[in-house]
């Protein structure tokens, strides 16, 4: 009997393509033997049930059960499986005890035309061994004949093949000498070609650099200008308000002594508007005094988020306050934390295709598991999800889902759980995240296709607008001072030291902190 062993990773692409041949007319002659991993180890697949579906290449779909010893996961092919030349497709699943599909893998190999009786059809496999022994043995003889006569041969062409061997030697040493020496020359010419590249991208930096530094100064000066214009119009509104005051203390000391009480009643009443009034400047000088110095901004954490980064790119220092021993490493991402392309689907039955930022999920016709996609793979192995950081899970569109079991599941190490029946959810872990699910509660049967769109994870109290995922960059440093490149507007800053704290220091968004010094003003009473 011949055996292949196919090796099965959960994490791993679905189609997986062998050099399993089969030939057609053979009888019990294959036997697979399957090994299943999960992220590098190997499960455990006691008590679970083992099921081939074989797609012939006549589109004919044979449906059996594999045998589970032990620790041992193996399948006898049957023999109309590979009835048909051409190729065949195994799907293997793997069902736990309450009918859960653990995982699944498609395996492609290929029958080989056999050499069968005249008139056999696709679906009649008739042993020929009976037929072949006779033959088998004389070849047997024939074959111990020509051996002996290739051995005398092969004793004849060994004294030969020692001296042929060393002139070839010393030809092969000529030959691996002048292609070392041109390979040389050509590196040679390479070097220089990227100094003299280097030379100009490094004047094109200073050039750039002096440029910057020009711009900032003139956005610097703009925003003074703007801050001090909204200063003066707040005085003048003051002022204003003062001669009112005024006038209104003048008029009501003339009323007739039987409104003397009514008088300083209002008297008092106007007292507190003008102490008002003058807090609410106080504040308002504080803010224009303040937005000169807005151009820089600064954040810290354990895990950093910003959304008012300067659009024109600078240097982001991050300053990591824990020791370490030796290098320092901080990754940085923009406000999308998930990649849509490391999603998965959560358990194989149904399609699950993905294009770019939206996911659809069609129904199979032999499963009633629910529709739903497996986050885990992009969040929780990339260690994106902190321990006491706040975030918020949103979806921004579904096309449908059942009436319960549906929304967000997240699971833990101890083996609790959370469901929230919300398209957006935020929460801060107190313990170790160890998967992340999003379902829409229908089973994969369903005649229709859900779409989910736009799924987004971030750091924060709320669901913000969407924003494409941006890979992620990692900088490293020997100290604890890390230099990153900015990302504007949105970027957030993690490290892999344990329980450590990023000061985070940044140019800020000119145009964002004059609207947000606006709105306050505005809050304030003040108009702009």
């Amino acid at each position: 009997m011949i055996e292949y062993s196919v090796r099965i990773d959960l994490q791993a692409e679905r189609n997986k393509h062998t050099n399993m041949v089969f030939s057609s007319g053979d009888n019990n002659a294959y036997r697979l033997n399957f090994s299943f991993y999960s992220y590098g180890k190997r499960v455990d697949v006691s008590g679970y049930t083992l099921t081939v579906k074989a797609k012939r290449s006549d589109g004919q779909v044979i449906i059996d059960s594999g045998v589970i010893d032990g620790q041992n996961a193996y399948y006898i092919v049957a023999d109309n499986m590979y009835a048909k030349e051409g190729p065949v497709v195994f799907e293997v699943a793997l069902v736990g005890q309450e009918a859960s599909l653990v995982t699944s893998a498609v395996v492609h190999g290929e029958v080989r035309e056999g050499f069968g009786d005249e008139g056999l059809d696709a679906e009649e496999v008739v042993p020929l061994v009976a037929k072949m022994v006779k033959a088998a043995v004389d070849a047997e003889t024939a074959v111990h004949v020509a051996n002996v006569a290739i051995n005398r041969a092969n004793e004849a062409a060994e004294g030969a093949s020692s001296s042929a061997e060393f002139a070839q030697g010393v030809a092969n040493d000529l030959t691996e000498a002048e292609a070392i020496r041109v390979a040389a020359e050509m590196q040679r010419d390479e070097n220089e070609e990227q100094r003299i590249v280097a030379e100009t991208l490094r004047e094109q930096a200073e050039s750039a650099r002096k440029q910057a530094e020009e711009d900032r100064e003139a956005v610097f000066a703009e925003s003074s200008q703007n801050a001090n214009a909204a200063a003066d119009r707040a005085n003048e509104a003051a002022e204003g308000i003062d001669g009112k005051i005024e006038d209104r203390i003048v008029q009501e000391s003339g009323y007739q002594d039987d409104k003397i009480m009514s008088q300083k009643a209002v008297t008092g009443t106007l007292d507190r508007v003008y102490d008002d009034m003058s807090n609410r400047m106080s504040a308002l000088e504080g803010d224009v005094d303040s937005c000169a110095n807005a151009v820089k901004g600064s954040a810290s954490g354990n895990v950093v988020a910003v959304d008012d980064v300067s659009p024109a790119l600078h240097t982001v220092i991050a300053n990591v306050t824990k020791e370490t021993t030796g290098a320092v490493t901080v990754t940085r991402y923009g406000k999308n934390l998930l990649d849509i392309n490391k999603v998965v689907q959560n358990g194989s039955n149904g399609i699950m295709k993905i294009s770019g930022n939206a996911i659809t999920l069609s129904p199979s016709s032999y499963s009633n598991n629910l529709y739903g996609i497996n986050l885990t793979p992009a969040l929780v192995a990339t260690k994106i999800i902190k321990v006491g950081t706040r975030y918020t899970l949103s979806i921004g569109s579904l096309s449908a889902h059942a009436d319960t079991n549906w929304g967000w599941r997240i699971m833990y190490t101890d083996d609790t759980e959370t469901w929230l029946s919300n398209l957006s959810i935020s929460f801060t872990p107190t313990k170790t995240i160890k998967g992340i699910f999003f379902y829409v509660g229908m089973p994969f049967t369903t005649d229709e296709t859900i779409a989910i769109g736009n799924i987004q994870v971030e750091v924060g109290n709320k669901a913000t607008s969407f924003e494409p995922y941006i890979a992620p960059v990692t900088y490293e440093a020997p100290g604890k001072v890390v230099e990153i490149e900015s990302l504007a507007p949105n970027m957030t800053l993690m490290t892999d030291v344990e329980d450590a704290v990023i000061n985070m220091t940044y140019n800020k968004d000119v145009n964002k902190v004059i609207e947000r010094l606006t709105n306050a003003i505005i809050s304030l009473g003040g108009n702009v």
